[in-house]
């Protein structure tokens, strides 16, 4: 019963704050090429989106839920990807917000990343309740190792802010994966928005997305990284320090000193953190 208290609820959440960004690119069908072409919707001459198609492969996959989901694999100019992130993004953008940034992350770590855009965002069709969310995330895992062939061992599993879910919800169902990233985490729907409520309730059915929950089962020995900003004031770094001292393999964590929630890229130390977990600690 709680089950469907808990989809119902996630559901009404998910339609009454509907928040998705505005949409910031197009996928157009080229039938000679038998392939998509990602169009943004504001040009820019300096998006190596635009210069280089050729390194950026659209595709539409279909999720569990029965959605429509847009997906980009992102291939830097590199001859032997490390690995291959599969990136959960925030709840604030959408692939062509990100395509740019993952581009010079992908280069700088030596990694292919394989993206996608939850129901309701971007060219992605549906609405992004919580079941929704994860069907997209299994889908995304499904396309990397069936499509693409990729194995479990070579996939980097990267959940930045409404993206820790899905991420550790993969982590939970496919335990070889090599590896993951949670940037920004939060301990679960409840804990970060309905504070005194929560605590003062014993009803659960609520609370969806819980991340100290899912972390806690995953018995695997994929080395955990996490990553917070101290400045953080949409998500406290107490939930972060908390999943931390959660996680069986959480390794060493970094606190970006100033850090907020969305900003952390723009520190000289997260680079240089993610090089060392990708070269070094996995």
């Amino acid at each position: 019963m709680s089950s469907i208290l808990r989809d119902v609820f996630s559901s009404f959440v998910s339609h009454f704050f509907q928040h998705s960004p505005p949409k910031t690119y197009e996928f157009h069908c080229d039938e000679v090429a038998s392939r998509f072409e990602m169009r943004m919707k504001r040009s820019n001459h300096n998006s190596i989106c635009n210069n280089h198609p050729e390194r950026f492969e659209p595709l539409l996959i279909k999720s569990k839920s029965g959605n429509n989901i847009a997906c980009l694999m992102i291939r830097p100019p590199i001859e032997q990807p490390r690995y291959t992130i599969l990136f959960n993004h925030g709840s604030t953008v959408d692939l062509g917000n990100l395509c740019n940034f993952l581009h010079t992350l992908g280069t700088r770590l030596q990694c292919n990343i394989f993206v996608y855009d939850y129901s309701g965002f971007g060219q992605s069709k549906g609405t992004p309740t919580e079941k929704a969310v994860y069907a997209d995330a299994d889908a995304a895992m499904d396309c990397l190792m069936n499509r693409f062939n990729i194995s479990q061992e070579k996939i980097i599993l990267y959940g930045q802010s409404m993206g820790t879910a899905p991420a550790l919800m993969l982590a939970g169902k496919y335990v070889n994966v090599r590896g993951i990233i949670l940037h920004s985490p939060f301990l679960s729907f409840a804990k970060v928005f309905m504070g005194k409520f929560h605590r003062r309730t014993k009803l659960r059915f609520y609370d969806f997305y819980r991340n100290v929950e899912m972390i806690g089962n995953i018995t695997s020995t994929m080395p955990i990284l996490i990553m917070h900003g101290t400045k953080d004031r949409i998500v406290p770094i107490e939930h972060a320090k908390q999943l931390h001292l959660k996680a069986g393999n959480s390794i060493r964590p970094l606190w970006v000193e100033g850090g907020g929630h969305d900003d952390l890229y723009t520190f000289d130390v997260y680079t240089k953190r993610l090089k060392r977990f990708v070269e070094e600690e996995l």
